[in-house]
């Protein structure tokens, strides 16, 4: 297949803004914490439920568009040199439909405060 630049261009903006804009919200997200968008009204273990689903969709995601098989299966509808592109755009969409729909546990098992607080949110992003 051959490329096209007017094609190539469109992709690599749309993955910077989808993939790259996906990628700072969720390190606003795992500094700060869940947004709250979507209140979905469950309960404590449906809500522990529901983001684990979450979390499973967004490594299934990462997971099964980073094998061999699958990059070969899309090869037949997409160019090579499109890929990285496409996968940066399937990555953030994923990541803005879990930051998006997260619910927000309110059952705190451990929280620490102040600046300790601070340094540990540092650290994980």
């Amino acid at each position: 297949m051959k490329t096209s630049k007017s094609l190539t261009y469109f992709l690599l903006a749309i993955a910077g803004l989808i993939g790259g804009g996906g990628l700072l919200i969720f390190m606003v997200f795992l500094f700060r914490g869940s947004f709250n968008i979507v209140d979905l009204g469950m309960s404590n273990i449906q809500v522990l439920a529901f983001d684990v689903f979450l979390c499973l969709f967004f490594f299934a995601q990462h997971s099964l568009m980073a094998r061999k098989p699958f990059r070969l299966w899309l090869k037949s509808f997409l160019p090579a040199p499109y890929y990285g592109g496409f996968y940066g755009v399937a990555s953030g969409i994923a990541v803005l439909v879990l930051v998006i729909f997260w619910q927000e546990a309110p059952l705190t098992l451990f929280s620490i405060q102040g600046f300790i607080r601070v340094l540990f949110r540092g650290i994980f992003v």
